[in-house]
């Protein structure tokens, strides 16, 4: 029998005995999930879309395609296919369409998730926060984690670190890769946009990843102390985060910035880190010295690991405690260390104390063991000294002397020496005395070493250490071995030449004059006296002027000197007698010299000679006006005082040369009784736009202009010879304010006050020039700033005649004033300039009053942004009233009160809206 079979059952057949085989192939029923009956449905569509895609028939194929999945739209197989044909012309957008909601109905498919993940996003355009807002408007509607990543890092870029925050709250995006990074490039953009708070967000949401690296923590520890979240610093250290040695340092020393001393204290006793550093360990100790409440004793038990900073101990932590007054801290710190160890400090210790008997026994422990360095004899003699032990201090340094090893430190040594035993000569030994009578080395150690004998008894060892006659002697050294030649005139004589011809001043010139007489050189001693000046002499210099130029025969200078002895007032020439030079003739060579101390002491002894000597008088109250010794330029001014009304007769009164020296020694006497001086400047603008202009000598707020303002200041004279020689050094405070509140100028300025603390510093004797350091400190929290003033104020040509002081002759006086100032504020770095300069006449209306009209012009600048100046011009008039003057004290207080109109004549950025200004001002002194 023959079987025939029709091709539709061959092909039937074909497929029923092939299934078995394809079962585990792409395209069979079983991988395209479809029943017989829709296989053979699908099937040829199926085949028709293959071919038709090998063949590039772009229309055929997703025809085909389309119309399968169609008909079977179950078949996962179908829509994979049908999203390949897609994208392989080119139509992505429809294979993602198709893919997002095939997954819709099988969210967990990984075939479909995988295929959707294939196909390329493209790039959004968002260059703008509206943009922005769109895209995450979309991801929103159907979120993802690609998208949240999108729009979070399109945020950061933007700057929307909120918006970026916002996507991290989807819990399952911010535990993804995606997420973790989107939260640490989160966390670093508000780190460069300083948003200190969004930062810290982003490390604790990475801290609650365990994810943080050591530099991260190191950025977010860093970020804590910036914002001072003490208590999250803490908490993640008790938690054992941040909690390295270098952190706990860093934290100690944010407290101390911060001057947070209570927790500081806790936490400084709480802590005990160890530092693989020893400079972290020796900060960590300075921490220990300056804050606990024990220092010394808390230092002493601290655990020094790196023995170097044993060695801070000593050479920084001792010498604090003893600088702070605390021994037990210091001996605390010094237990530390085995007995003979320490020796400098401990001295140092001792003589802090005042221990004269412990100081000697470690100086001798010292001086058995090594001798004491030159820097430890330097200290150990000065301190000694200077509580009272001179005596100890001139044995210790005795033993020492001359001083061969202590290089630099030789001369200050030496001087100390002889100072000490130049006023307490009792203390040198006979034994001593021949010690230091032995010339030493060089030429200027043999000088300062004369100048220890003085007076004539010790004239043997000054000619012995200055006898060889060196070239090298100045002018002094020549001078003392001039006066140590009593029997011997013509050396004596040769030597004081030799002193003229180095310093050809006054005392020296006279010196010579005396010992020509004495040798009969009658010319030279004529010559010499007419280098000195009559101002400089004394009545017993003129007597030997007259008689050299008598005795020379030149009966022109004699007659000079005649008439100056008539000027004087003295009742004639002695001519038999011999004449000296005394001390009063010495004092004022040294007063000419600068050597002011010692031109006090030969003049106060003159005084004994000479009681009636005026000039003698007058330098002395000079000389103790310098010194700022105060009680005695008080004395000899009033003697002076007392002085010139003495020579009131009921035939004769003052003359103007009288009056007005009588008056400045009032004033010196007043000066010198003054510690305290209490100001008040104010200026008040009577018209409604009237301007002062903010950076002039005011002393407003900086940068600012006001229709009025107002100053308070108390200034606090130190003392005078401060710094250097011949200054003054002060300190102040003043509270100033001005008229504007909220942009509104008023009348009565009182508003926006500041706080003035400063020093002021005279550096010249002669010229008005001041140098003042100002901290500033807004006393309403709500306007100003705190600032630090650094100011260099000057007023010239407003001395002598010209001066706005009380003028006891005449019936007024013309007065100016230029003044200049420059301030510089270090917080805000900017600087203020002003320029005025004043003319005005004082009109005496009474014997304390003077009416006073003047013109002024003025120029200020300021270096804020932007460039502010202006230029104007002023005219007014003052009532000035001065009052409570005493006998001997000249007027100490003074009160003005005045109208000025002014106008404004060029300005940039300043004043603009004020040309023309009308203001009432007050001022006191007292």
């Amino acid at each position: 029998m023959k079987i025939r079979l029709t091709p539709l059952a061959a092909l039937v057949c074909g497929v029923l005995l092939a299934v078995p085989a394809l079962a585990a192939k792409e395209g069979t029923k079983q991988d395209l999930g479809l029943n017989d009956y829709l296989y053979f449905k699908v099937y040829p569509h199926i085949e028709r879309a293959h071919e038709a895609l090998k063949a590039n028939d772009e229309t055929r194929a997703l025809r085909s395609f389309e119309h399968a999945h169609a008909m079977a739209p179950e078949s996962v197989r179908l829509s994979l296919w049908l999203a390949e044909a897609y994208r392989h012309f080119g139509h992505d957008k429809k294979a993602r369409e198709l893919l997002e909601t095939e997954l819709a109905k099988r969210p967990q498919n990984a075939d479909l998730q995988r295929a959707l993940v294939a196909i390329p996003v493209p790039a959004p355009e968002v260059k703008t926060y509206e943009q922005l807002l769109a895209f995450q408007k979309n991801c929103d509607a159907s979120p993802g984690v690609q998208c949240r990543s999108e729009v979070g890092n399109y945020a950061l870029k933007l700057n929307q670190l909120d918006i970026a925050r916002a996507q991290l709250s989807d819990t399952k995006f911010r535990h993804s890769k995606e997420g973790q990074q989107l939260t640490d490039n989160y966390t670093q953009r508000a780190i460069f946009l300083q948003q200190w708070s969004a930062a810290d967000q982003g490390f604790a949401l990475l801290d609650s990843e365990a994810t943080l690296t050591d530099a991260q923590y190191q950025q977010w520890f860093a970020i804590l102390l910036h914002m001072q979240r003490d208590q999250r610093i803490l908490d993640l250290q008790s938690q054992g985060v941040m909690n390295s040695a270098g952190m706990q340092l860093a934290y100690a020393q944010s407290l101390a910035e911060r001057n947070a001393l209570t927790q500081l204290r806790r936490y400084l006793a709480n802590r005990k880190p160890v530092f693989d550093s020893a400079i972290e360990e020796r900060n960590w100790m300075r921490l220990l010295a300056t804050y606990s409440q024990q220092p010394g004793h808390t230092v002493a038990g601290w655990s020094v690991k790196h023995p170097e900073n044993k060695q801070y101990v000593l050479s920084t932590l001792v010498p604090i405690r003893i600088q702070k007054g605390d021994w037990k801290g210091a001996n605390e710190l010094l237990n530390t260390f085995p007995e003979m160890q320490a020796l400098d400090q401990r001295l140092a210790l001792s003589l802090a104390q005042k221990d004269t008997q412990s100081s000697m026994q470690l100086i001798s422990k010292i001086t058995q063991t090594r001798g004491l360095s030159a820097q430890e004899l330097e200290t150990a003699s000065f301190q000694l000294v200077s509580m009272g032990q001179g005596k100890a201090a001139t044995k210790l340094l005795l033993r020492y002397w001359p001083f061969t090893q202590a290089g630099k430190l030789q001369h200050s040594l030496s001087i100390r020496l002889y100072s000490q035993l130049a006023a307490h000569p009792d203390w040198l030994t006979a034994e001593n005395k021949a010690r230091l009578a032995r010339p030493l080395p060089t030429a200027t150690q043999r000088m300062a070493q004369a100048r220890l004998f003085q007076g004539q008894e010790n004239c043997t060892q000054v000619r012995n250490i200055l006898g060889d006659l060196s070239a090298q002697y100045d002018a002094e050294s020549w001078s003392h071995l001039a006066q140590c030649y009593p029997g011997h005139p013509g050396l004596a004589l040769y030597a004081a030449e030799q002193a003229v011809a180095r310093d050809p001043s006054p005392f020296y010139q006279r010196q010579v004059a005396y010992l020509a007489y004495a040798t009969e050189d009658y010319a030279l001693a004529k010559a010499s006296w007419a280098q000195v000046p009559a101002t400089e002499m004394v009545d017993n210099d003129v007597q030997a002027a007259a008689r050299s130029a008598k005795l020379a025969g030149d009966e022109k200078a004699f007659a000079h000197w005649q008439n100056v002895a008539s000027q004087r007032g003295m009742s004639g020439l002695k001519l038999e007698s011999t004449p000296v030079m005394d001390d009063a003739a010495r004092g004022f060579a040294l007063l000419a010299q600068g050597k002011h101390h010692e031109a006090r002491d030969a003049l106060e002894k003159a005084r004994e000679t000479h009681t009636d000597s005026p000039e003698i008088l007058r330098q002395l109250v000079y000389l103790n006006e310098r010194l700022d010794d105060k009680p005695k330029t008080n004395q000899y001014s009033e003697q002076v005082v007392d002085d010139i009304d003495n020579s009131i007769t009921p035939q004769q009164q003052l003359s103007d040369k009288q009056q007005e020296d009588r008056f400045a020694f009032r004033r010196t006497h007043e000066d010198s009784q003054r510690r305290w001086t209490f100001t008040y400047d104010g200026s008040f603008g009577l018209t409604p736009d009237s301007l002062n202009s903010g950076g002039s000598n005011n002393g407003v707020q900086q940068g600012k202009s006001y229709r009025s303002y107002q100053q308070f200041e108390a200034e606090y004279r130190i003392g005078k010879n401060q710094l250097i020689d011949g200054d003054q050094l002060s300190v102040y405070s003043r509270v100033f304010a001005g008229s504007d509140s909220n942009g509104q100028q008023n009348f009565m300025p009182v508003y926006e006050p500041m706080l003035g603390v400063g020093v002021r510093w005279k550096p010249l004797r002669d010229q008005v020039i001041y140098l003042a350091a100002e901290q500033q400190i807004p006393l309403d929290h709500h306007h100003g700033q705190a600032d630090v003033m650094l100011r260099a104020s000057a007023s010239f040509f407003n001395g002598g005649k010209y001066s706005d002081d009380w003028h006891p002759t005449g019936n007024g006086w013309m007065a100016q004033n230029l003044y200049l100032d420059a301030a510089h504020f270090v917080k805000a770095d900017y600087q203020v300039y002003t320029a005025d300069y004043r003319m005005s006449w004082h009109q005496k209306i009474n014997s304390k009053q003077t009416i006073e009209p003047y013109w002024h012009a003025q120029y200020n600048a300021s270096t804020d942004t932007p460039y502010r100046d202006n230029t104007l011009g002023g005219v007014g008039v003052r009532l000035n009233t001065w009052f409570g003057e005493t006998h001997y004290s000249a007027f100490p207080h003074k009160v003005s009160v005045g109208l000025e109109y002014q106008r404004a004549f060029s300005g940039h950025n300043r004043d603009t809206d004020s040309k023309n200004n009308l203001f009432l001002t007050l001022g006191a002194r007292w």
